[in-house]
């Protein structure tokens, strides 16, 4: 009732209302498309998983989501002083928001930069270029491995130190291979085609941080008390489409008051 929405307590107001499953994303996309004000992007899924995720972006969500992505890659160490090279990171609008944010942290440089279908090739040109930090999805990373040790080789002199990657797991024995090859630091980032950013790792890589004061997340676990379940995201300040008690269908295990996914 709005006597409850006015004067109820706003966390026992959201655990009564029902869960939102993907079913429902296309319809509220619709709703978006038609009740913004002004839409300046989209963002989509690839469709593999079923109806292709749609999220309109207002000018609002692209201020904010810039502010938060700049946040995350602060938290994970990039600063000032790196070049960063965000390799085929999804379509050239989402590399842009990476280089735009990387732009807010202040970083020396950072550039867009697009695989060739030879992984060497990719490998070599980047080490011309020799960035500090590499931004790329798992699916390039696990590809472009072998050429990467030939290139990025510790003890050879490049400046590579950190790689961070978005989009999709990563195996942790290829992660423990990089790491052990080329003496750098492996980050993983968390987000979704419905949410946008959500979370990265900070320099002790145990677990993904999640910013409660930018999405109020929730573990759904089928045992009181379990520690692991599936989680729900509900967006603060998304305006092209906001979400309440969202199903993004992944796993997440708390462990001392930490998310880890």
């Amino acid at each position: 009732s709005i006597h409850d929405i006015q004067n109820g307590n706003p966390w026992d107001l959201l655990k009564r209302l029902p869960v939102m499953d993907s079913k429902i994303l296309d319809t509220l996309s619709n709703e978006s498309l038609r009740s913004a004000s002004q839409i300046i992007d989209i963002e989509t899924s690839s469709g593999t998983t079923g109806i292709r995720k749609r999220r309109f972006i207002t000018p609002n969500d692209e201020r904010t989501e810039t502010s938060f992505l700049a946040r995350l890659f602060r938290v994970s160490g990039v600063g000032i002083h790196d070049s960063v090279a965000c390799v085929d990171t999804g379509p050239l609008t989402l590399m842009m928001s990476f280089t735009k944010a990387l732009g807010e942290v202040g970083v020396k440089e950072s550039y867009a930069y697009v695989a060739s279908p030879d992984s060497s090739d990719t490998t070599r040109e980047l080490s011309i270029l020799d960035p500090t930090v590499i931004i790329t999805i798992p699916s390039i990373l696990e590809r472009c491995i072998p050429s990467l040790t030939r290139y990025f080789e510790k003890g050879t002199g490049h400046s590579l130190k950190k790689i961070i990657y978005v989009g999709e797991q990563f195996p942790n024995d290829k992660r423990t291979e990089l790491e052990t090859a080329l003496g750098v630091e492996v980050y993983s980032y968390y987000g979704a085609s419905e949410t946008s950013s959500l979370g990265i790792e900070c320099s002790y890589r145990k677990g993904i941080h999640i910013f409660t004061d930018q999405n109020i997340i929730e573990l759904r676990s089928t045992t009181l008390g379990d520690p692991e379940g599936d989680i729900l995201v509900t967006t603060l300040g998304r305006e092209g489409l906001p979400l309440f008690r969202y199903s993004l269908n992944d796993t997440i295990v708390v462990k001392n008051g930490m998310s880890i996914l």
